[in-house]
C-alpha cells in the first residue's frame, strides 16, 4: 500500500493538538470522489527582545508583533479505478500583523544612552490564494504532483516545508537548518514531486523526488532578461511501524548571481520522527550544507532534538537547536568568520474545547525561546547576541 505522502500532511492543521478532519461538502461515485473543506485560524502575540555588543557600544531592540491569520482549504479527490485516484488541494490565506519596534543603545566610553527610537509598521492582506497543487495518486506506482505558483506565495516547495526537521512551536521562529539553505526560498514557479510506494510488501522503503524553479530577472545591459533558479531535492524513507520512521534528505539549488554565472548550494540531513509512547514524540536531526557565492564559501553544520508530550488537555514541548556556520573569503587576504548559534525552546498547548456546534475546536498556546550566537571567530567588534522570545495566542481549527 502506498505510504501517504508527507505533503497532504504538511498541508493541512499539522501543528501539535489543532489538527482537524476535513469536512465533505458533497460526494459521489458511491462516495469514493468527494469535495472536503477545513480551515483554521490563529490570534497571536509575539515579543522579541535582542541584545548585542559592539565594541564600545550596548544595542537593545524590542519587536511587539499582533497577527491575525485565517486558512480555508479545499480537497478535491476524484476517483478514476481502485488502484488510481486524482485530485487537487487549494488553500485561502488572509493575514493582517500590526508590529512595533523599538531601539536603545548604551555608549561605554560616555556612559551613556543614545535616543530612544519607535516604528511601527501594519499589513493586510486579502483572501488569496496561497497554495495549489494537483495530483494522481497510484497504489502500485505512487504519486506524481504538480504545484504551480499563486503568484503571491510559494506553491509548496519540494522537500523544504514537508521532510524537513521540524518543531512543534506555533508561531516563534526557529533558527534555520543546515540543509533550509540548499532550498530555494520565496516561491517557487512550478514544482514537480514523486512520491514511491514501499519497495515491497515486506519492506517498508520510499524515496521521494523533486524539481522545482523560481523566475531569476536579470539584467543585461538595459535589458531585463528572464533567468530560472533551480532547486533538485530528494529523501529517502524507511518506515519503523508504528515507532516512527528515519530518513536522508539531499536538495541542491543553483542561484544566478548574474545573466551568465550561477553558483550552487548542496545539503545533506540525516533525521528520526519517533513516537515511542502514544504520548512521547521525539524529533532529532543532523544535517549539513555547503554554499557557493561570488566571494566565499560558506559551510553550515547543526543538530537538533525537538520533543512533545501529551497529558489530558495539555502538551507540553521543547527543544535545542545548535547550527555553525563559516565563512571561507575567496580572497585570501580576508580571514574566515565563524559564529556558532544556539537555540532552546519550551511551550504548551491546552485543549480548550472541542467539537464546539459539532464542528469548531479551540487550542491555546504559550511559548518561549532563547537564541544565542557566539561571534567567536574573527567578528572584531561583536562578542555576541542574546534574543529572548515569547509568543502566546490562540487556534480555531474546523
Amino acid at each position: 500500500m502506498l505510504k501517504k505522502t508527507l505533503i497532504s500532511l504538511a498541508l493541512a492543521s499539522s501543528v501539535v493538538a489543532t489538527s482537524s478532519a476535513a469536512v465533505n461538502v458533497f460526494s459521489w461515485n458511491d462516495g469514493k470522489s468527494s469535495l472536503s473543506t477545513s480551515g483554521n485560524f490563529r490570534f497571536a502575540f509575539q515579543s522579541v527582545d535582542t541584545t548585542s555588543e559592539r565594541g564600545a557600544t550596548y544595542n537593545k531592540t524590542s519587536r511587539n508583533t499582533w497577527n491575525m491569520r485565517s486558512r480555508v482549504m479545499f480537497s478535491l479527490k476524484q476517483y478514476v479505478t481502485d488502484n488510481l485516484e486524482a485530485g487537487a488541494f487549494l488553500r485561502l490565506t488572509h493575514t493582517f500583523m500590526s508590529r512595533h519596534d523599538y531601539s536603545l543603545t548604551w555608549n561605554y566610553a560616555n556612559r551613556s544612552y543614545g535616543a530612544k527610537t519607535y516604528s511601527s509598521s501594519h499589513a493586510k492582506n486579502a483572501i488569496k490564494p496561497d497554495r495549489f497543487y494537483t495530483y494522481l495518486d497510484s497504489k502500485s506506482l505512487g504519486r506524481l504532483t504538480v504545484a504551480l505558483s499563486t503568484g503571491d506565495f510559494i506553491t509548496g516547495q519540494g522537500a523544504a516545508d514537508v521532510r524537513d526537521f521540524g518543531t512543534s512551536t506555533f508561531y516563534l521562529s526557529n533558527q534555520a537548518r543546515a540543509i533550509t539553505n540548499a532550498y530555494l526560498k520565496n516561491y517557487q514557479d512550478r514544482l514537480v514531486r514523486y512520491d514511491s510506494p514501499n519497495v515491497a510488501e515486506s519492506v517498508p522503503l520510499s524515496f521521494s523526488a523533486s524539481y522545482g524553479d523560481m523566475r531569476s530577472n536579470q539584467k543585461v545591459g538595459s535589458e531585463t532578461k528572464r533567468r530560472y533558479d533551480t532547486e533538485v531535492s530528494g529523501a529517502v524513507m524507511y518506515q519503523l511501524g508504528s515507532l516512527g520512521r528515519v530518513q536522508f534528505l539531499a536538495a541542491k539549488k543553483q542561484v544566478y548571481a548574474n545573466y551568465t554565472t550561477k553558483y550552487a548550494t548542496e545539503g545533506y540531513q540525516l533525521g528520526a520522527d519517533l513516537r515511542p509512547t502514544g504520548a512521547l514524540r521525539v524529533r532529532a536531526e543532523v544535517g549539513t550544507a555547503h554554499e557557493a557565492s561570488a566571494t566565499a564559501y560558506t559551510s553550515y553544520k547543526d543538530v537538533g532534538v525537538d520533543l512533545s508530550y501529551a497529558l489530558g488537555d495539555f502538551t507540553p514541548y521543547g527543544g535545542l537547536l545548535y547550527l555553525n556556520k563559516q565563512i571561507k573569503y575567496k580572497d585570501a587576504s580576508t580571514a574566515t568568520q565563524a559564529t556558532h548559534q544556539y537555540e532552546v525552546y519550551v511551550g504548551t498547548s491546552y485543549s480548550l474545547a472541542k467539537k464546539v456546534a459539532n464542528a469548531f475546536n479551540f487550542t491555546l498556546f504559550v511559548e518561549a525561546n532563547h537564541v544565542y550566537t557566539d561571534y567567536y571567530k574573527n567578528y572584531s567588534n561583536r562578542n555576541g547576541d542574546h534574543a529572548y522570545g515569547f509568543a502566546g495566542g490562540l487556534i480555531v481549527t474546523w
